[in-house]
């Protein structure tokens, strides 16, 4: 029996096993070698300070003699030595787990046990990433057990932990389906023709042509900085910090927020609109109201954020991506029937009102446009993608992209062809005929919305979950920890939910979402971060290209976020003097 310390390189020394027979054992992280002692007696645990490389010694238990129930473990990291309660069960052996916080850190600590072999896997999460250590100790304690035997027993126990701690699982079809789902939403299509309007032809079109190119070689340029330098970027928020430090951290933090505050808003007020769409179809005198519609969205979603993570959305965002398609066809199907329905010589093209009017339509349709390319979680998708990610999530973009100009290209020229500036800011309102149609077209948004409120949702789950486990309050068992997430999903989807029926203003919160949170995300930020890492070709004139590119873009889009804010605020201000709070629109 001896003793084995375990090294981790950012967050402290784990160490366990018998008291030495020497003062002594070394334990080695890199080239650097540490002597860690143990002292008492039976089996101590023992731990070594990176920062101090001091000796700490944290009691003295005997795992054999441990009761079967729960018990005390501790374990030790770079800031604190903590500890935390782990139950023993019984299975070919015994395996110990301890879930433990600590001050922006996580641990997972497991030993696994087999006749012949000790297995301890230490899963450390810093700010940046999720480190992933094996330490293995050979414990003979019969002193019989042959090699071969014991190399069966590390094999058995390597396959099973192997696909727990997998992250990445998704292949390049997954990053489409996931990529489509956040983008191409109902309510990303509704207000293209509507913008369309307020921009007229000329413009609308350009604009639209010129943000779809854009936004796919921003999100081409987001997944290249996948390992930047050399560290796997998990989050938005973390590849911002590793390039800008903490003040880009806390700025796409803030931007994300309000990307995902606002999109949320907004496909749920589109959301209970389809809603109460098919149900006045089938009750023409019924007396719900869009705030009930509203309402019972977000208990559905409530129920689908119980599911742990964005990979376990797969199927759910498969079933989102044909939806999508299914949506589009429908619509640009019926918008086309009912143009030509329609008598074409009352359609008119110009831009209503005056001249103050059409520079605020302006502004506002420009934020509606960036809106409809909103990605603010690229970093998150890649990180559900196996390797190569890099190559995967290159091939997902541009398949959804395909997705994408196929389906907003038509439907926002045939809606703005069918209407002309009398299209609604919601393209199926304008739509009349036929009506098993609409409603189909209803039924096939609200599916899709389902799963990007999903997408848009976790990082703030994650924020406010993870945040609630490292207090000192925190859950070592699973129950618990699914009700903290119960709690944390609660209170958004209520405020979110709140803020929907209160102010149903679809195209005022499209417009804002766009212009504060889309476009910084989408445009400004992938440009200048492209710049700022150093990424550039080797070749002096594309190197340029490169360069002059993605300035153009950065200052181009920083313009629109303006404008489009200024757009959106003057009509928010303009319908609140209009409709009351939870007006049945």
């Amino acid at each position: 029996m001896g003793l084995v310390c375990g090294v981790i390189k950012e967050g402290g020394v784990v160490c366990w096993g018998s008291r030495p027979a020497n003062p002594g054992v070394s334990a080695v992280s890199g080239e650097s070698e540490i002597l860690a002692s143990g002292r008492g007696s039976g089996c101590g645990l023992f731990g070594v300070r990176e920062d101090s490389h001091e000796v700490e010694c944290w009691g003295n238990i005997e795992l054999a003699s441990i009761p079967k129930g729960s018990g005390f473990l501790s374990i030790a990291s770079s800031d604190y030595a903590t500890s935390g309660k782990f139950q023993r069960s019984i299975v070919n052996g015994f395996d110990l787990s301890l879930y433990k916080k600590v001050k922006k850190k996580a641990v997972h600590f497991i030993i696994k046990w087999t006749p012949h072999f000790w297995c301890c896997y230490l899963l450390h999460r810093n700010t940046t990433k999720l480190q992933e250590k094996v330490y293995k100790m050979s414990l003979n304690s019969t002193g019989k057990a042959d090699e071969e035997e014991r190399r069966e027993d590390v094999a058995a126990v390597e396959r099973q932990d192997s696909r727990e701690v997998d992250e990445g699982k998704g292949t390049w079809k997954h990053a489409a389906f996931h990529v489509a789902t956040t983008i191409a939403t109902p309510a990303a299509y509704a207000p293209l023709p509507f913008a369309l309007a307020s921009l007229g032809w000329p413009l609308g079109v350009s604009s639209l042509v010129g943000a779809t190119l854009a936004t796919w070689y921003s999100s081409l340029l987001i997944a290249s900085l996948w390992r930047w330098n050399g560290k796997k970027q998990i989050t938005y928020r973390h590849l911002a910090e590793s390039i800008f430090g903490f003040w880009g951290y806390w700025s796409i933090a803030f931007f994300q927020q309000v990307a995902s505050l606002g999109n949320n808003i907004a496909i749920q007020i589109a959301a209970g609109s389809s809603l109460k769409a098919v149900y006045k179809h089938y009750h023409k005198e019924g007396t719900l109201t869009l705030q009930h519609f509203i309402i019972f969205f977000g208990a559905f979603e409530l129920f689908l954020s119980q599911l742990p993570d964005i990979h376990s959305l797969r199927w759910v965002n498969a079933l989102c991506t044909f939806s999508t398609i299914g949506f589009a066809g429908t619509t640009i199907g019926v918008t086309l029937y009912n143009g030509k329905n329609m008598d074409r010589k009352s359609v008119s093209y110009s831009v209503q009102g005056s001249s103050s009017l059409k520079r605020f339509k302006a502004f506002n349709a420009l934020g509606a446009i960036a809106f409809s390319f909103g990605d603010a979680m690229l970093p998150e998708i890649q990180n559900t993608v196996k390797e190569p990610a890099k190559k995967n999530l290159y091939k997902g973009v541009s398949a959804a992209y395909t997705v994408i100009i196929l389906t907003y290209w038509q439907l926002a020229f045939c809606g703005y062809w069918a209407f002309g500036s009398e299209v609604q800011p919601y393209i199926l309102a304008s739509l009349t005929v036929p009506e098993w149609t609409i409603v189909m077209a209803n039924l096939f948004a609200v599916i899709q919305i389902s799963g990007c409120y999903q997408i848009y949702c976790r990082p703030t789950y994650a924020y406010f979950e993870n945040n609630m486990l490292r207090s000192k309050t925190a859950s070592y068992f699973p129950l618990k920890n699914c009700l903290i997430r119960l709690v944390c999903t609660s209170i958004y989807i209520v405020l979110i939910t709140l803020v929907a029926a209160a102010m149903p203003f679809f195209g005022d919160f499209v417009s804002i979402c766009g212009a504060i949170g889309f476009t910084p995300l989408d445009f400004v930020f992938p440009a200048i971060a492209y710049l700022k890492s150093g990424r550039m070709p080797k070749n002096m004139e594309l190197r340029i290209s490169v360069q002059l590119l993605n300035l153009a873009i950065a200052t181009w889009f920083s313009v629109v976020a303006v404008l489009g804010c200024i757009g959106a605020v003057r009509f928010i201000v303009e319908d609140i003097k209009t409709y009351k709070f939870f007006h049945d629109l």
